[in-house]
């Protein structure tokens, strides 16, 4: 009888560490996905746990208010046993066993940038690929990556063709829009897939992984960015990076878009796609960008690498003044869409510096362009020279964007000499100035609605179009400004604890946040109640405004900003399927 108890114990005990064995071999072990993208890439982000990004988007405020109130399953983003069980044993359907396991990278290779003939607007297309480890066996990551993306491209083109073959160990599987101009093209060799809308790119990573050509891996600069931003942090949840080289190119598709949105004048528009991209190439030296999840908001931390002798001059020219109190929020509407507070101890010096060390940094035939753009990108605001102007400023300049679209600009400034202001904004405006009162304030209005209105008042100056002044003195004397605001007041209170940041915006996401939150709740549908639309309206006020202060360090820029949804969500809303197909 002890014998036979010895033996069944023997036979427990054998079957357990074989077990733990097995579970052990058959666990997924992180790779490093920069080995799977060229080296030249444009943009690089990454991202290592699936389960630990939703995990954290379930745990924000944003989640929590909104999701109950739109009608999606609060517990939707709990990352659940069966998950973990995936994850360790490999056992389930192929998606769940996927999500569990998969890290994710998103390269952007390249850019296509068409004019549309009709509106004259630039039409930016990157072709970008989206790597993705399964850590699972290859037929398992076949099924997963066909089934998901083709349930994606069915909601994106209507209904696709779909084609399919293999090549050198690799399936390929490729779905054309029935219109013939978009595809997705998905190849999956051995447990890695590379889904991307450009064939080209898709060869490209796939070479890369091979090691035929050089890898993101190989860039000397990735290890000391990826420190900078904490994106080797245990909390960072997708790290992003941009690499020096890329920096001009980046920066030159940028200004091929700010340059055909202007309103500049063909030359002005040529000059400014050849200024940026130069000035890029010597003096930004890469950048970098993580996120994680902190107090129940995204923080992404952005880092901008510059010469140091650059930064030398460049703190010289922008000495932050240490007053923090936001006065000029006083004379801001509570539903402006974006404001950007400028503390700089004084103004005009700030912009002479800035304006000296850009051009320093061109080639002489340029450098009176750029001189010449800075001193128009004031222009919206009513400000025709920022050197007869800003010495009259005092040290808090506000400028802020009105309306649900953001389109109607303002300008509120401290002011310094009120009659020096006057004689300006009255040789503005011109002869036939109309004045008019609004409360106890006084408004000049032009003639012409191209020139807008000012009013000079309670210690400040409110320049931009004449219902966009009017907003502003109506909103200061009915209390109804965003100092008046807890959804702006409550993420200011925690930028100016410690120091006042030269630059501090905040910006009404809140919709976007909502976007974000109702993307994911087709998957999450079943068992949630419908959403109500009064419960809603009230958990979209709740949200606070997103922020973004702007310091410079030693070596470069730092950006911090704290949002409802994040960059997480501004991606996922690029990769929605409406955004896709155009709707």
């Amino acid at each position: 009888m002890k014998r036979s108890w010895r033996t069944l114990l023997l036979v427990v005990c054998g079957l357990a560490l074989f077990a733990a064995g097995w579970l052990w071999w058959n666990r997924p072990q992180q790779v490093e996905m920069d080995a799977y993208v060229p080296q030249d890439s444009l943009i690089y982000l990454e991202a290592d746990s699936l389960p630990e990004v939703l995990s954290a988007i379930g745990s924000t405020d944003a989640w929590r208010t909104l999701a109950p109130a739109a009608g999606v399953r609060q517990d939707f983003t709990r990352v659940g046993w069966l998950t973990s069980f995936a994850r360790w044993t490999g056992i389930g359907s192929a998606e769940s066993v996927v999500f569990a396991r998969a890290q994710v990278a998103v390269a952007v290779l390249g850019v296509d940038a068409k004019e549309e003939q009709q509106s004259l607007a630039l039409n930016v297309s990157p072709r970008l690929v989206v790597v993705v480890e399964t850590h699972t066996g290859g037929s398992r990551a076949r099924q997963a990556i066909e089934r998901v993306v083709g349930d994606f491209t069915r909601r994106a083109y209507g209904s696709p063709k779909f084609e399919q073959s293999d090549h050198a160990g690799t399936h390929y599987a490729v779905w054309t829009a029935p219109s013939g101009g978009k595809k997705i093209t998905a190849a999956v060799s051995g447990s890695a897939a590379f889904i991307g809308n450009d064939e080209a790119a898709v060869q490209t990573c796939l070479s890369a992984w091979r090691g035929e050509r050089a890898s993101l891996a190989s860039d000397p600069e990735l290890a000391g960015m990826r420190r900078r931003v904490g994106g080797d942090d245990a909390d960072a949840l997708v790290f992003g990076y941009v690499p020096q080289a890329s920096a001009p190119k980046v920066t030159q598709i940028a200004a091929l878009v700010v340059a055909g949105s202007s309103q500049a004048d063909a030359r002005e528009q040529s000059a400014l796609a050849t200024v940026l991209p130069q000035l890029a190439g010597r003096v930004l030296g890469g950048a970098a960008w993580s996120t994680k999840v902190v107090h129940g908001s995204f923080e992404d931390d952005y880092y901008f690498a510059l010469p140091s002798q650059l930064v030398a001059r460049l703190s010289v020219a922008l000495e932050a003044s240490p007053e923090r109190a936001f006065k000029t929020a006083d004379f801001i509407p509570s539903d402006a869409h974006q404001v950007t507070r400028y503390s700089f101890a004084e103004p005009i010096e700030t912009w002479r510096g800035v304006n000296a060390v850009v051009s320093s940094q061109l080639d002489p035939t340029f450098a009176p362009f750029a001189s010449a753009f800075l001193d128009k990108s004031l222009k919206p605001f009513g400000i025709e020279s920022p050197r007869d102007f800003l010495p009259a400023l005092g040290s808090e300049i506000a400028t802020a964007r009105l309306g649900e679209e953001g389109d109607d600009l303002i300008l509120v400034a401290a002011a310094r000499d009120e009659a020096k202001l006057r004689e300006l904004i009255k040789k503005r405006l011109g002869a036939k100035v109309k004045v008019e009162r609004v409360g106890d304030a006084e408004m000049l209005v032009s003639p012409d609605p191209e020139l807008g209105a000012a009013s000079v008042f309670g210690g400040h100056v409110i320049l931009g179009s004449e219902d966009g002044v009017r907003r502003c003195l109506e909103a200061h004397f009915s209390g109804r400004t965003l100092a008046d605001s807890d959804a702006f007041k409550k993420p200011l209170a925690s930028a100016l604890q410690d120091d006042a940041p030269p630059v501090t915006t905040l910006t009404d996401e809140r919709e976007k946040a909502l976007r974000f939150v109702t993307l994911l709740a087709p998957r999450a549908s079943r068992g949630a109640n419908a959403p109500d639309a009064s419960s809603l309206a009230r958990a979209v006020a709740s949200l606070p405004y997103s922020l973004t202060v702007t310091r410079l360090k030693a070596d470069g820029f730092e950006r911090t900003t704290i949002s409802p949804s994040g960059l997480i969500g501004d991606v996922a809303l690029q990769f929605a399927p409406e955004a896709q197909s155009g709707k």
